[in-house]
């Protein structure tokens, strides 16, 4: 035991005193973390006592507070200055069905070195939840982290929403080995049901506002070009064959229909079967098939 290195848990929360305790009720049956931080994100409801009611059964657990609201993104900043774990396990504070088997299946991966981060989507949960973690898996708050990662965000970039975004896109600069766990019958609710509906729906735009402000300022362009650029060229390329097969062929066909076919009697004639050869690389090409 003295070898496997400590795990923090860091649990970001404003207005959550409906969900939070079960969230730590699972995290209280893990041996395997050293310590668990709510970061307290200016709530006005009683999250704070519920945390405080949970902290005296679990000295594991540690309160910080926000006196107002300053984003997620500095909430997980402000608890991750708050210890030395080298690694750390961020959780949102509204899970449904959070079970210590999940809790472990995002930590092991890191501890053992087979993963720098580990991203937690959810399945069999609820039908909303499952479809927005498969449409967009980068924007998951579920992950287990070598703490030296967060050295390297853009601070301006991680502010409230854009925190995952941020996240991701330096892990993918610096090559970290990323990989996905599935945290089966996990949910949470949507942003309109905690605020309502016209509110939720403002929160829900506030929200992708400020990731693609993330994404902006992280350099999501600049990577996305630099991974895409070798597939591009290569698309227009066989388009370009493409063309110029199909315009051989037609000039042939029809000087051969008008009699003048002899002309061409030396000339290298392109099979018919290398435009399906063409399309086949077309089909391979990830602008187009993948």
């Amino acid at each position: 035991m003295d070898n496997i290195p400590e795990v923090a848990v860091i649990v970001p929360a404003h207005n959550e005193a409906d969900n939070i305790v079960s969230v730590l009720s699972a995290l209280s049956n893990v041996d395997l973390i050293s310590e668990i931080i709510v970061v307290d994100d200016g709530s006005c409801d009683g999250t704070a006592n519920k945390v405080q009611d949970a902290a005296g059964l679990d000295k594991r657990i540690r309160l910080i507070r926000h006196f107002r609201n300053l984003g997620k993104g500095q909430a997980i900043l402000t608890a991750r200055n708050a210890t030395n774990a080298p690694i750390l396990l961020l959780l949102d504070a509204d899970l449904a069905g959070l079970k210590p088997m999940h809790v472990l299946s995002l930590i092991e991966p890191v501890i053992n070195r087979k993963m720098d981060m580990t991203l937690g989507l959810f399945k069999g949960g609820k039908l909303l939840t499952d479809f927005s973690h498969l449409a967009t898996p980068w924007l998951t708050g579920q992950r287990c982290i070598r703490s030296s990662i967060l050295d390297e965000l853009d601070v301006n970039a991680a502010s409230g929403y854009g925190f995952e975004t941020a996240l991701t896109l330096v892990a993918d600069r610096n090559n970290w080995r990323t990989g996905i766990v599935w945290l089966r019958g996990v949910w949470h609710p949507p942003s309109e049901f905690h605020h309502g509906l016209l509110q939720g729906i403002w929160q829900r735009m506030h929200m992708y506002f400020q990731i693609a402000r993330a994404w902006h300022l992280a350099g999501g362009w600049f990577i996305l070009w630099r991974k895409t650029q070798k597939r591009i060229l290569l698309f227009f390329v066989s388009l370009f064959l493409l063309g110029f097969i199909a315009f051989s062929h037609n000039i042939i066909v029809g000087y051969s229909a008008s009699g003048n076919a002899s002309e061409f009697d030396n000339l290298p004639v392109l099979a018919i079967n290398n435009v399906h050869s063409i399309l086949d690389l077309l089909h391979r090409c990830a602008i187009i098939g993948t």
